[in-house]
């Protein structure tokens, strides 16, 4: 449905179209569906993201983080973690974006999903590439980012899709300047 549509306007970069597109698959979406609805959310809250609407992006994270302990699943745990921590960076708030990467880094462990992998890299890639140019950051992230920028930035890239996840991609290649 909806968040299929939504995640192919999101591929190709269209966020505003592509939240259109979550919102009603959020408002459609059965009370009792909530691993489902937990995605919807994830969706949304990282096309606030990529429109720098941080607050908005953490707002849509919060409310998928609440569903998580309403049913026993850690499918897209590992990207929800990881895109609080990128969020949670923005804010300045360093220690909680650690936290959140640190607990990334366990969860996907424990499902192995090549999206969830390619995540988790894009957001170590991220805030390592930032550590290289800002010292706070450098501070809080060096023990648990020892390795350059582009050793995480190649892992991203094996483990992201070309097709789904390509806005990752491009946005890693603009960020890291590739």
């Amino acid at each position: 449905g909806y968040d299929y549509i939504g995640e192919s306007r999101q591929a190709q970069e269209d966020y505003t179209g592509a939240l259109e597109l979550f919102d009603k698959a959020i408002s459609l979406c059965p009370g009792n569906a909530l691993s489902s609805l937990s995605v919807f959310y994830i969706n949304a809250g990282k096309s606030f993201y990529f429109l720098k609407d941080y607050a908005a992006a953490k707002s849509y994270f919060e409310r998928a983080y609440n569903l998580y302990g309403q049913f026993d699943s850690f499918w897209l745990r590992p990207t929800l973690d990881a895109y609080m921590a990128l969020t949670l960076l923005k804010e300045r708030k360093l220690d909680k974006a650690l936290e959140r990467l640190n607990a990334a880094r366990q969860n996907m462990w424990r499902i192995k999903y090549p999206s969830d992998l390619g995540t988790v890299h894009f957001a170590e890639a991220l805030i390592r590439n930032l550590a290289d140019r800002d010292e706070q950051v450098r501070a809080v992230f060096q023990t648990v980012l020892p390795e350059s920028a582009d050793h995480y930035y190649q892992l991203a890239l094996k483990h992201l899709s070309q097709h789904l996840d390509q806005y990752e991609i491009n946005y890693l290649n603009k960020e890291l300047d590739r």
